[in-house]
Parts: structure tokens; sequence; C-alpha cells
């Protein structure tokens, strides 16, 4: 006999879903509520639930991938319709910064470098990603990739980055230290 913790119906909800680094907290996209959904995770179960605005709701950003920094402090937001990166600390959530990208690239997901010192963020629109230097907040780089990139994955040192494009069926492998492609790997059956 289990207890209900908590119950949230999260509406919308349009891509994006992160834990924290040590499985204690729950992130999921709020959608065009302009939300995200923040739950503590034990057991099994959520609870606590709060929502973290990342933008008014007449503002139709539409939070999409998430993730956060290896110490779990900042929360990263890719705001897909709203063409634009936004970050915050979990510390002081109501204070939120906003990276715009370039119009029409809907970030989809993005993906933090251990470091801390970059982002790589997938611009399913524009057909590449955008490398994010957190310390001068601006795009250094663009790498581009067939349609649609979506998911991204670094090797266990972080020396390549994997890039699925969904309207290709291609992974996309670069190096993360200089950009170059190294390789598309066709999944098509």
């Amino acid at each position: 006999d289990k207890k209900v913790v908590s119950s949230v119906t999260v509406p919308q909800t349009f891509f994006g879903l992160t834990f924290s680094p040590d499985g204690t907290q729950l992130f999921a996209s709020g959608g065009d509520d302009e939300v995200v959904h923040h739950f503590k995770f034990d057991k099994g179960y959520l609870s606590d639930h709060r929502e973290l605005r990342i933008a008014d709701k007449k503002e139709k950003f539409v939070p999409a991938g998430l993730a956060l920094d290896k110490e779990g402090k900042r929360l990263f937001v890719c705001c897909a319709w709203g063409g634009a990166l936004k970050w915050l600390s979990l510390a002081e959530p109501t204070k939120i910064e906003t990276l715009m990208l370039p119009k029409d690239s809907y970030p989809y997901a993005v993906l933090p470098s251990a470091d801390g010192r970059r982002l790589f963020v997938s611009l399913w629109g524009a057909e590449s990603i955008a490398v994010v230097d957190l310390e001068t907040k601006a795009v250094t780089a663009t790498w581009k990739t067939d349609s649609h990139p979506t998911e991204m994955l670094f090797s266990a040192k972080e020396e390549l980055l994997y890039v699925a494009c969904a309207n290709s069926n291609t992974v996309h492998i670069f190096a993360t230290a200089t950009g170059d492609a190294k390789e598309v790997v066709t999944s098509a059956l």
C-alpha cells in the first residue's frame, strides 16, 4: 500500500527531461506553459513539486532540452520556439540569463562540458551544433550537420561529440577540441 507523494499534471511537454547528477532531483520541460517542473526524487517517487518559470507564458519560448552542470547547480534550457538558450542557478531561479540564437534555429538539446566552460546546443532548424562559451556567453562556433540534429552524447573523455540527426538517420561525430567532422555514420535500415 503505497501512498501518492505528489500528483502533478505536466501539460504539453514538448521534450526535455533530466536528473540531477546525484539522482535526487528530476526536471521536466513544461512546454508552452514556459516553466520547467522540478521534483525531488526518492525511491521511485516524486515529491515537492515546484515550477521554475523561464519566461512569461505569453512569450512562447517553449522549453525543450534540459541539462544540469556537473555540480547540479545550474540548469540549462533550450527554448525551441523562442530561439534561445536560457540558464539559471537553482539557488536563485528567478535570475535567468538568455542567449538568443539564430532565427528559426529551434534549439533542441543542450549538453554541458564537464569542465563547465562550454555548452553544445543542437539547432534542429539550422542543421548545426552551436558551441557556447559560458564565460563570454556567446556562440563561438557552429558545426554543420545533416537536418534535424537532436540528441548529443560525449565519448568517455569528451574528446568526441556524437550528434543524432533525425531527418537523415545519421550520427555526426565531431572532435570537441577543434570541431573537425570525424565521421558520419548512417543508421538507416
